[in-house]
C-alpha cells in the first residue's frame, strides 16, 4: 500500500498568499520586446514552472509504502555445561554430556530444517551463566569437556531472555539434569520460569542423568576432620575424623593416614580397618603418629575407594599439620578456684604438646600481698602466661619498680603470649588500671571501677559486669572464631550462653573485637604489644564442655593457645594475616585480612602489603590488598581458586622504602565438587518446571522424542506477518537536496539560454 503525504514548511495560508505573489509577478511578466506569441508562452511556461516547482518544494511531499513479511521467530536451546553433566547418564558408564551430543548430532539435520520453516535457532551452553555457541549447518560447536560451575537455570534462563526480548520467541528447550547447586543465584528459578508463563511461551526440558533416590547409591565420605593441627617433635598426635558410610553393610573398610611434606613426598603412618554394621552409619576414626622432623606437613585421611562408589571425591580430607622442634609451655595464674579453672586446665592440658604449669594464688593469702612471681615471669621456658580472675595486688603495689607485673610486661614485650580471663578479679574490677599491665591491654579503664577486695565475697557489680544470659556471636572470620565450617555463625548461636561477662569503659585504638554479645559487650578482644594479647571476658565457658560440647570447649581454648603462641601458622612475628578458612570448595571467593606491627606489638597503619597467590601448578597471581581505616583486607575470587590442591598465599608489607618482613600461608582447595557430590540427577525439577506452561505446550520428553519435538515445533510453526513501513519524505537526504538544487539550475538555466538566444539579454 502506497500513500503520499504533505508537511509545508509554512501554514497553508501562508503558501497561498506566496502562489498568488508569485503568478501576479507572472501575470504583470516581463518585457518580451517583439518575441512571437509561441516564444512569449515558452518563456512564460518557464518562469512559471519554476515558481511551481518552488511551491512544490515548500509542501515537502512525502511517500509512505507498507508491505508485509513473515516474521522470523526464534527457539532458544540451552544446554547445561556444568561439571555434573560428567557424571553418567545411564548404567552403563557413560556421560550425561556424552549423551547430549550423540542426540544432537543424531538430530543435526533436522535442526537445520528449522531454518527452512524462518525459524531462528539460539544455542546457550549454561553453568552459572550463559554462554553464547556457534550453530553451523544443524551442527553445534560444543566443548570437547564440560567444566563450568555451580549450575544456576534460573540465571541462565533469565539471561537468555534478554537476547530475544524484541523478536518472537516461539519456544525453550532445556538439556540437562535438573541439579541446581547454587546457594544464592542472581535470578530465583521460580522467577525465571514465570517469565514463560506470562509470555505464554512453552518450555521443553529434556533430562540426562540417572533417576532415583540418592540413599540408594553407596558412598564413603570422611568428615569432621580439623582443619589443622600442630604438635611438639616427637610428641604424640592425635587426628580424629568421621567415616560417613552408605550402602555398605558387613564389610571392612581400610583407612588410611598420608603424610606430605613440604617436596611433595608422601608416606602413609597409619593405617586403621573399620567394619560397617549398617546400612547408614558414622564411624569415628583416630590415628595416633608421633613426628620425627619438624615442619610444616599436610595431612589426608583415605578410605579405600569401594567398587559400588560413583563419587568418590569426597573419601579423603586434608588438614595441615605444624611440627615445632620444641614444646609449648603455658604458665597458668589464678585466684580463684572454680568449674571454669577445671574444666580450662583439662582442655587445654588435652591437646597434644601443651604442657600447662598451674600457679595458684590463695585469697586468704592477701595479708602477705604483693607476692614476688618475677621468676616465673622470666622464665624463657613459658610461651603464654595466662591470669585468671587475680586480683592486680596479689603482684604489684603502687610504685614498686620491681613488682611482678613490670616484669610480665617486659616479657610480653620480647613476643610472649598473654591472656586474661574475666571475673570478679579481671581487668578493671581487679585494680589493673593503674599497674604496668593496664597501661598495655586494649581496654580502657579507670581509677573508680575496681571492686572491694573481700575474698569471702562472690558479688558481681552491675556497673562491673553484663549479667546473662550472654549469648555470643564472631564479629569477624578468624582463625579464633572458626570453630563451626561452614556454619559457623549458626554453630556460635547454638552454645549455651554465658552466665556473665566484664563490662568494659572502652576499647582501645589498636584493639580488635573478635567476639561480642547479641547486645555488643565485647567478649573476646585481641590486642599486641611484641607478643599476641587477648582477653576473654567471660568465665563460664564450662557450660559448653557440660552441655555435650566437649569438643568445642577444647578447640576453642587450644586455638587460642596456639594463636597467643604464634603457632597458629597464620603470620610471623610483624606480618600476621587472618585466613578463616584453610579448606574451600572450588570457585569459592575467599577474603583474608592482614596486618603489621613493629617490635612493640604497635599496629602500623601506612603499612603497604603486596599479596602473591601461587596455584598447585606453580602459576602466580598478583591479588590486590586495600587498605582501610580498620586494616586491609584482600579477596582472591572463585576464579583463580577452581583447581583442587595445596595454595600459598605470599603477603609481604613494607613502609616507604622499608621492608617490614613476609609471611607464607597455606589453604587447600578440596578435590570435592559440588557439582558431583550427588550422583542423582534431578528430573523431577525440570518436569515441574516445564509443567508450569502446559497450556501453551509445553512439557518434559525423553532424549529419544527430541526429533519428534523439533518437527512438532515445526508444524505448529505459525506463519505471522509483519508490516514494514517506509516513509520518505522530500528534504529527508542530501540526495534530495541535490536534485531539487539540479532541477532548479535547470529550469533557471534554460529560461536564461532561450532569452539569449532570442536576444532578450
Amino acid at each position: 500500500m502506497t500513500t503520499w503525504t504533505l508537511n509545508p514548511i509554512y501554514s497553508y495560508l501562508t503558501l497561498l498568499v506566496i502562489g498568488l505573489l508569485m503568478f501576479g509577478v507572472l501575470w504583470i511578466g516581463p518585457a518580451f520586446g517583439n518575441l512571437t506569441k509561441r516564444k512569449k508562452w515558452i518563456l512564460t511556461a518557464m518562469r512559471g514552472g519554476v515558481f511551481l516547482f518552488l511551491l512544490f518544494c515548500m509542501l515537502r511531499p512525502g511517500l509512505v509504502t507498507t508491505e508485509r513479511k513473515p516474521q522470523t521467530a526464534i527457539l532458544n536451546l540451552l544446554i547445561d555445561l556444568s561439571r555434573s553433566m560428567e557424571l553418567s547418564h545411564r548404567s552403563d558408564g557413560a556421560s550425561r554430556f556424552a549423551a547430549v551430543k550423540q542426540m544432537l548430532q543424531k538430530h543435526g539435520s533436522k535442526m537445520q530444517l528449522l531454518k527452512d520453516a524462518n525459524i531462528d535457532l539460539k544455542v546457550f551452553g549454561f553453568d552459572r551463566e550463559l554462554i553464547p555457541l556457534e550453530v553451523n549447518g544443524g551442527r553445534i560447536e560444543l566443548p570437547e569437556k564440560v567444566d563450568g560451575g555451580q549450575t544456576d537455570m534460573g540465571t541462565s534462563i533469565d539471561q537468555s531472555f534478554k537476547g530475544s526480548r524484541s523478536k518472537r520467541l516461539i519456544g525453550s528447550i532445556l538439556l540437562g539434569d535438573g541439579v541446581q547447586n547454587i546457594t544464592v543465584p542472581d535470578v530465583d528459578l521460580q522467577q525465571a520460569v514465570r517469565l514463560f508463563r506470562d509470555l505464554q511461551i512453552p518450555l521443553f526440558t529434556i533430562a540426562f542423568g540417572q533417576e532415583g533416590d540418592a540413599g540408594q547409591f553407596a558412598d564413603l565420605a570422611i568428615t569432621n576432620m580439623p582443619e589443622q593441627y600442630s604438635c611438639n617433635l616427637k610428641n604424640e598426635l592425635i587426628v580424629n575424623a568421621t567415616l560417613e558410610t552408605r550402602g555398605f553393610v558387613n564389610r571392612e573398610i581400610p583407612i588410611q593416614l598420608v603424610l606430605t611434606d613440604a617436596s611433595g613426598e608422601s608416606k602413609t603412618v597409619q593405617t586403621v580397618r573399620k567394619t560397617i554394621t549398617k546400612d547408614e552409619q558414622q564411624i569415628e576414626v583416630e590415628f595416633n603418629y608421633i613426628p620425627e622432623v619438624a615442619g610444616r606437613y599436610t595431612l589426608n585421611v583415605i578410605a579405600e575407594t569401594q567398587a559400588q562408589e560413583l563419587v568418590t571425591k569426597n573419601n579423603q580430607l586434608p588438614a595441615f599439620l605444624n611440627v615445632d622442634e620444641k614444646g609449648l609451655r603455658v604458665l597458668y595464674l589464678r585466684g580463684k578456684e572454680g568449674a571454669e579453672q577445671l574444666y580450662l586446665k583439662k582442655s587445654i592440658g588435652a591437646a597434644q604438646g601443651i604442657d600447662v604449669d598451674v600457679v595458684y594464688i590463695d585469697p586468704d593469702s592477701y595479708t602477705r600481698w604483693p607476692l614476688d612471681r618475677n621468676d616465673l615471669f622470666e622464665n624463657s621456658l613459658y610461651d603464654v602466661i595466662i591470669i585468671h580472675d587475680l586480683d592486680a595486688s596479689a603482684l604489684h603495689k603502687k610504685g614498686d619498680t620491681r613488682s611482678s607485673l613490670s616484669t610480665l610486661v617486659k616479657t610480653i614485650e620480647k613476643g610472649k603470649g598473654f591472656l586474661m580471663i574475666g571475673g570478679n578479679r579481671s581487668f578493671g574490677a581487679g585494680g589493673y588500671f593503674e599497674t604496668p599491665l593496664g597501661e598495655i591491654l586494649p581496654i580502657e579503664m579507670g581509677q573508680f571501677e575496681k571492686q572491694a577486695f573481700d575474698p569471702k565475697s562472690n558479688q558481681r557489680l552491675s556497673r562491673l559486669h553484663v549479667p546473662g544470659p550472654i549469648v555470643v556471636r564472631p564479629t569477624r572470620r578468624h582463625y579464633l572464631t572458626t570453630l563451626f565450617g561452614t556454619d559457623n555463625e549458626n554453630g556460635w548461636a547454638q552454645l549455651p550462653p554465658l552466665s556473665s561477662v566484664n563490662r568494659f569503659l572502652g576499647i582501645k585504638d589498636q584493639a580488635r573485637i573478635l567476639l561480642e554479645s547479641t547486645d555488643k559487650d565485647p567478649v573476646l578482644i585481641q590486642g599486641n604489644f611484641g607478643g599476641r594479647i587477648l582477653l576473654f571476658a567471660g568465665d563460664s565457658t564450662w557450660k559448653w564442655w557440660t552441655s555435650g560440647n566437649k569438643e568445642i570447649h577444647k578447640r576453642f581454648w587450644r586455638q587460642v593457645i596456639l594463636w597467643l603462641a604464634r603457632r597458629d601458622g597464620l603470620g610471623n612475628d610483624n606480618i600476621w594475616v587472618n585466613l578463616p578458612q584453610r579448606r574451600i570448595e572450588p570457585e569459592t571467593e575467599l577474603k583474608f585480612t592482614c596486618e603489621a606491627s613493629s617490635t612493640l606489638g604497635e599496629r602500623i597503619r601506612d603499612a603497604n602489603f603486596n599479596a602473591i597467590l601461587t596455584s598447585p601448578d606453580g602459576n602466580q597471581t598478583e591479588i590486590n590488598v586495600a587498605n582501610f581505616e580498620n586494616g586491609s583486607a584482600g579477596k582472591i575470587v572463585g576464579e583463580f581458586l577452581s583447581n583442587p590442591g595445596n595454595y600459598l598465599l605470599n603477603v609481604s608489607a613494607t613502609q616507604s622504602d622499608r621492608d617490614l618482613g613476609s609471611t607464607k600461608v597455606e589453604f587447600v582447595v578440596l578435590d570435592r565438587d559440588s557439582e558431583k557430590a550427588n550422583p542423582v540427577a534431578d528430573p523431577g525439577r525440570l518436569t515441574r518446571m516445564s509443567n508450569q506452561t502446559s497450556e501453551w505446550g509445553g512439557r518434559s520428553v525423553p532424549p529419544e522424542e527430541f526429533g519428534s519435538l523439533i518437527t512438532e515445533i515445526i508444524e505448529n510453526r505459525e506463519d505471522d506477518e509483519i508490516e514494514i513501513e517506509k516513509k520518505w519524505q522530500l528534504g529527508d537526504t542530501w540526495q534530495d537536496g541535490l536534485a531539487v538544487l539540479a532541477l532548479f539550475t535547470i529550469l533557471l538555466s534554460t529560461e536564461w539560454y532561450l532569452r539569449k538566444k532570442w536576444g532578450l539579454v
